[in-house]
């Protein structure tokens, strides 16, 4: 029982002796991965990349079958661009003006009756609902030929951010379902991030936004890295601390899945890897 209990201890003692003696380590990784979906269910009609292209970010990287929304939105242009309606109303509007104006003419030479004016008056705000009632029908049919738009937009897949296609998952033909809407993996390169497993009493030497050289894969000279996360919770376990530091990558120099190795400041050999920005 005595045994189960040192046990822990033990391990902790023996892994804050190898991080002090060779640096915390882990492997360097994209800063972002994503596994790029349909937002709508179809066929897909084609792709416009290929794995391992490098894409700026809302690139469309691939369209689903759009035929019939091309054969609406046609529709709807038509239907949006029609003035038949609202020019047969205008001119009966204008016509009914006249009759109106008219009419008040001879009413006041006493040469129409009241209610002759009053039916006059009738016919004219009829008329004038009328052309309202067009420019009505012809906002709705520019909204209805707006939402066709942004249907067809909805079945091209754009790239979140600008990355790499790593991963090419469906071809040509294939049936996109909400169940497995997955088309594409697209990776940010031009940053990296590396997560690190800290013993809890060297912590208190790194805060966030501290700025440390970090050694990536069989690079003599360190790079500089950021310190993006601190855990606020110590693994119960190991009694560590999740650190993930944020590593600049523009030339795209650096590749993911490398080796780093961030030496603590426990070591005075190695103490001048720390500063602060």
């Amino acid at each position: 029982m005595r045994l189960s209990i040192m046990l822990p201890a033990i391990a902790w003692l023996l892994c804050t002796s190898m991080v002090r003696a060779e640096g915390v380590r882990g492997f360097s990784e994209p800063y972002r991965r994503v596994m790029v979906s349909a937002s709508e269910m179809g066929t897909l009609a084609a792709i416009d990349v290929v794995e391992g292209q490098h894409v700026q970010r809302d690139q469309v990287l691939g369209q689903l079958d759009d035929r019939v929304l091309q054969a609406s939105l046609k529709i709807a242009q038509a239907a949006k661009d029609a003035e038949g309606a609202m020019r047969a109303a205008k001119i009966d509007l204008e016509i009914k003006k006249r009759h109106l104006e008219g009419f008040v003419e001879l009413s006041q030479a006493g040469n129409a009756s009241v209610r002759e004016v009053e039916r006059a008056q009738a016919d004219y705000d009829q008329a004038l609902a009328r052309v309202q009632a067009a420019e009505e029908q012809i906002l709705l049919r520019q909204l209805e030929y707006d939402r066709t738009i942004q249907q067809i937009e909805k079945r091209r897949v754009r790239s979140p951010f600008d990355g790499i296609v790593t991963e090419i998952i469906k071809r040509p033909g294939e049936f996109v379902s909400p169940t497995d809407p997955v088309i594409f993996e697209v990776v940010q390169l031009d940053t990296l991030r590396c997560n690190l497993t800290i013993p809890n009493d060297q912590i208190q030497h790194l805060r966030l936004g501290m700025e440390v050289k970090l050694v990536v894969g069989q690079r003599q000279e360190p790079v500089t890295a950021m310190v993006e996360y601190i855990a606020p919770v110590v693994d119960p376990q190991s009694g560590t601390v999740l650190v993930k530091l944020r590593i600049p990558n523009s030339s795209q120099e650096l590749k993911a899945g490398l080796v780093c190795r961030l030496d603590l400041p426990g070591d005075t050999r190695t103490a001048r890897l720390l500063r602060t920005r």
